[in-house]
């Protein structure tokens, strides 16, 4: 996006990347988030085993997880 930017609207297309890039997608729609080449993606779901809903979310920054 700002490589393709003219120099005087290089500001606005970098503002427009960064909001794109952070905006939380519903993953119903647009599927589970991708990481990049050679990174992992993780997250950590509570299902309630009764009725197969999600109780809880917590997703990780890219090659971070949780051992026990």
């Amino acid at each position: 996006m700002q490589e393709a930017a003219e120099e005087n609207e290089q500001e606005l297309a970098r503002e427009m990347a960064e909001a794109f890039l952070t905006e939380d997608l519903p993953e119903k729609i647009f599927g589970a988030p991708k990481a990049g080449p050679g990174m992992w993606a993780s997250l950590v779901r509570i299902l309630d085993p009764r009725t197969g809903t999600t109780e809880a979310i917590t997703r990780f920054e890219q090659n971070e997880a949780v051992f026990r």
